[in-house]
């Protein structure tokens, strides 16, 4: 069991409590990812269902393959664009080394 105790649910494939959330009757449940779907997805259906807050008990760091995808997404190449200009001005190391590696990568070889 964590240390956040269990998934108030219960279901048999409950996981490691991931999120809390708090009922419009003011009860507080902590929930695996599983249920807090499955919450929001009967919620969708019942608005008595929807939580008056919920928050993340410890917020999931997307994969590398999901900040990437995300990147890629023509929905975010504003923010994306910006965010790279800030980090140009302020001389980020990574991103000059970024450009030189892609720089070096482009080049034509020569034999």
């Amino acid at each position: 069991m964590s240390k956040l105790g269990p998934c108030r649910v219960g279901l048999p494939n409950c996981g490691t409590p991931t999120a809390w959330w708090t009922s419009g009757n003011g009860a507080y449940t902590r929930l695996c990812k599983k249920c807090l779907d499955l919450w929001f997805d009967n919620a969708d259906d019942d608005d008595s269902l929807e939580p008056t807050a919920w928050g993340w008990l410890n917020p999931p760091t997307p994969s590398a393959e999901q900040l990437a995808a995300a990147l890629r997404d023509p929905s975010n190449r504003s923010v994306v664009r910006e965010i790279l200009r800030s980090e140009a001005r302020h001389g980020a190391p990574w991103l000059v080394e970024f450009i030189d590696r892609e720089n070096r990568a482009r080049r034509p070889v020569r034999t």
